[in-house]
């Protein structure tokens, strides 16, 4: 359920770990941003040859991209992908989700999809889930939102009756739901406020809160937006992750509250965080450009966006599912 500061210190309470504990492990470090523990970890694998070496592989572009190197990142997802065999297919299929997130549109639309049909055929619900549910916002973006609830409602479905990231289902219901036509707001301010309930990391805070704004802000409740805002400043002054992508999205629709409540000048200084977060890889590099000058000319598939004056934002699993890691026969 991303705690992930407790799954540290559970999978280090285990005497004798397994390949499969060490790469959980692995992942729930970057998560917390301690690469160097992470990277460790792989050396060992890596040592293993064959299954493990390309678990390493998966987890070292993990760290890549929390870190921000996303030409690695992009060399050796590709390169898990590339090299899948039936015993590795669960690394392809979670090499694609995160591949899917440092890439172009509409490239990223193909690959996210291709992550779910690559592990529904080794019906692996759960992870099938988690890479709909990351595919619905590719879909959601660029102009086909009722096919990103699709998406949410198939991982329901696969979800039903397991534990699971209750506040992940919630915010992206409501990241789908603030792209509809004429969105509920009200509805997706519900949503939003029962995910916070279960988030127990930063960057799901961030997600959560930033969206409740969104929410707030144009279900006119503007002093529950601004209380939204200032919990999400401690949050961007020292955030216990390393990506600070993040931070556009972010800072953009947090400016979008101050200037709609006269704080012109709270506004330009909340965007310069995202301009001087010193962060040198960007997704949509020229729509962002768009959004905070005016300047530039956003990818076409990005149409549908230009609509909205926010840019609500998703969750997922960056940490490999359980039924990934398991070697296959």
């Amino acid at each position: 359920i991303c705690d992930f500061s407790a799954a540290d210190f559970l999978f280090s309470r285990i005497v004798s770990p397994d390949h499969v504990d060490a790469m959980l492990h692995a992942h729930v470090l970057i998560e917390i941003g301690r690469h160097r523990e992470a990277a460790t970890i792989c050396e060992r694998l890596k040592s293993e040859g064959g299954y493990h070496a390309l678990a390493a592989d998966l987890i070292d572009g993990g760290i890549a991209l929390d870190t921000g190197d996303w030409t690695t990142a992009r060399r050796l997802f590709g390169s898990v992908i590339d090299q899948r065999t039936d015993e590795t297919a669960g690394f392809a299929g979670h090499a694609q989700r995160l591949l899917s997130e440092i890439q172009p549109y509409p490239e990223n639309i193909d690959t996210a999809l291709a992550s779910v049909e690559t592990i529904r055929a080794l019906n692996l619900k759960q992870a099938e889930a988690y890479s709909a549910l990351s595919a619905s916002r590719f879909l959601a973006r660029s102009g086909d939102p009722q096919k990103g609830g699709e998406f949410i409602e198939r991982a329901i479905e696969l979800l039903d009756g397991q534990v699971r990231n209750e506040h992940l289902i919630l915010n992206n219901s409501a990241m789908v739901g603030l792209l509809m036509e004429t969105p509920d707001y009200e509805r997706c301010a519900q949503w939003l406020r029962q995910a916070l309930r279960s988030s127990r990391y930063d960057f799901g805070d961030l997600t959560i809160l930033t969206n409740l704004a969104i929410a707030n802000w144009q279900a006119g409740n503007i002093n529950a937006a601004l209380d939204c805002v200032a919990r999400c400043e401690p949050i961007l002054d020292e955030p216990e992750f390393a990506e600070r992508d993040v931070f556009w999205p972010v800072c953009f629709n947090l400016s979008q509250i101050l200037v709609a409540d006269g704080q012109d000048e709270k506004a330009s200084s909340m965007r310069r965080r995202a301009q001087q977060s010193d962060w040198h890889e960007q997704t949509d590099a020229e729509y962002w450009r768009y959004r905070y000058t005016g300047q530039g000319r956003p990818e076409p598939t990005l149409a549908w966006m230009l609509k909205f004056n926010y840019h609500p934002l998703a969750l997922s699993h960056w940490h490999v599912d359980v039924e990934c890691v398991r070697p296959r026969s």
